[in-house]
């Protein structure tokens, strides 16, 4: 005998479709719609740094290692050791309902050189007003620039290719803040800058390594960082086998690593600088 299905209104005893929500009721943002559909909409635009000059404050320099790079749409010989600096813009908050107000931010990566050349150099010596002495060249510590205020000139450039139709903000222009003159004393002194409001990061892979905020970068700087010769060695030497399972080899970990899968993480204390080989 075949067996009888049941229509949908002769089901008993089954949870059915209830409203849960009066239509005047008062919602949240994240839980407004249109009636009964599930409707996907686009996402609104960020909010674009404006053009033109502004304060700001280096609040983040991450140590991305040797990585792969591209010049010219090649792919380098050599991998390229790369840092990434981080600035805040204390005056321009993005506002959003029930969160604190956050600051617009912006970021640079820089190839680790003070050739006469470098970009890193030039911005760096420009942020300064003065150039470096030989006797400085022979080794500036970039983690100073953490905290240090300046003058961002922003300017809108239009993508190419299949990005021609969006729009980027870079930085032009990296200065001091301007100076004015102390009618008491009759000395200058620096225009004052809105309090820091992001916390300030240092990340490097000796003192400064930290595995749980490695984790939690997001994917694109994640990606090359755990390629990075430095991240390699690290795994190789077993210097990370108290953060992972130690009982997988290290190509096991790599992968896992990269797809996201690995095990549970927690801060790292420093790395003896002995121990590296760069």
């Amino acid at each position: 005998m075949a067996k009888q299905v049941n229509k949908p209104e002769e089901v008993k005893d089954q949870v059915t479709q209830q409203t849960l929500i009066a239509d005047n009721e008062e919602m949240p943002d994240f839980m407004q719609g249109d009636g009964d559909g599930i409707i996907a909409k686009k996402s609104a635009p960020r909010e674009k740094i404006p053009a033109g000059l502004h304060q700001a404050r280096c609040y983040s320099m991450i140590d991305l290692g040797h990585i792969s790079k591209e010049f010219q749409g090649k792919k380098l010989d050599q991998p390229v050791h790369t840092i990434r600096l981080s600035w805040e813009f204390p005056d321009l908050l993005i506002s959003k309902e029930g969160k604190e107000d956050k600051p617009m931010v912006i970021d640079k990566e820089y190839t680790l050189s003070m050739s006469p050349k470098a970009n890193l150099r030039k911005d760096m010596e420009s942020w300064r007003g003065v150039p470096y002495t030989d006797q400085e060249l022979n080794g500036v510590d970039v983690t100073n620039m953490v905290g240090a205020t300046c003058m961002l000139n922003i300017i809108h450039k239009a993508g190419t290719g299949k990005n021609s139709d969006k729009v980027y903000e870079n930085i032009s222009a990296i200065t001091p803040v301007p100076t004015t003159l102390d009618e008491k004393t009759g000395k200058r002194k620096k225009t004052a800058v809105a309090d820091p409001i992001n916390k300030q990061i240092i990340f490097n892979w000796r003192g400064k390594f930290d595995y749980k905020f490695l984790m939690k970068l997001p994917e694109w700087i994640q990606k090359p960082m755990l390629e990075s010769q430095e991240y390699k060695w690290l795994l190789s030497k077993g210097k990370l086998d108290q953060y992972i399972n130690v009982q997988k080899s290290s190509e096991q970990l790599a992968a896992e690593v990269l797809n996201g899968t690995a095990g549970s993480h927690v801060p790292v204390t420093g790395i003896d600088k002995e121990d590296l080989p760069f």
